[in-house]
């Protein structure tokens, strides 16, 4: 079900995401983001991600996703991405980071900060805003 008015979530040095449903959200992207501001920029990383998740070792793919991506618009010069919609658990921040599966994610992705970039959610790492390296 989508919502009659979205509801902001958060505001980072890429753009701001709300929930505009149950389970998506959009994020509308600042002319700032750490790629090149276009639409073909914005989609190839966000495909690139996902491809690169495809080629880590199964047993840490096990324990790692990301949203599904479920679209793109743009309107004028903005640029708006629409991904599903993940809920996030608190974790024990210091375990993840000393973690094995913390030391391949790192060798693969940047921006890995959790609450952020990347959400717990049963029993999953999900990579929302991440570049690979």
């Amino acid at each position: 079900m989508l919502y009659k008015k979205p509801k902001k979530l958060g505001r980072g040095a890429e753009g701001t995401v709300y929930k505009i449903g149950d389970n998506l959200v959009k994020k509308v992207w600042y002319d700032t983001a750490w790629c090149d501001y276009g639409l073909y920029s914005i989609v190839r990383r966000i495909k690139n991600v996902e491809k690169k998740v495809k080629t880590l070792p199964k047993k840490v793919r096990k324990f790692v996703s990301v949203p599904e991506f479920a679209g793109y618009e743009k309107k004028g010069a903005q640029i708006i991405t629409y991904h599903e919609y993940i809920k996030n658990e608190k974790i024990d921040l210091s375990k993840f980071y000393s973690s094995k599966l913390y030391e391949v994610l790192d060798d693969n992705f940047r921006d890995l900060q959790m609450n952020s970039n990347t959400f717990y959610n049963n029993g999953k790492y999900y990579l929302l805003d991440v570049g690979i390296r």
